[in-house]
């Protein structure tokens, strides 16, 4: 019996640290260049939308 729930616990360790090993691929890190860049096209698109709602209030009003 003790050898029994020993094997359960070895795999349940493996499937444990398995599912870790595959939890920390799934996780995308972004590199600094890549997080500023993203923070600029967000930028970019928030002036640009200020500027179509201008035009589009410009025009109506």
């Amino acid at each position: 019996m003790e050898h029994y729930e020993t094997e359960q616990q070895v795999e349940l360790n493996n499937l444990d640290q398995r599912m870790r090993d595959a939890y920390k691929e799934t996780q995308r890190v972004a590199s600094k260049g890549e997080a500023a860049r993203a923070s600029r096209m967000r930028f970019l698109a928030a002036c640009v939308l200020a500027v179509l709602i201008g035009l589009l209030l410009a025009i109506f009003f």
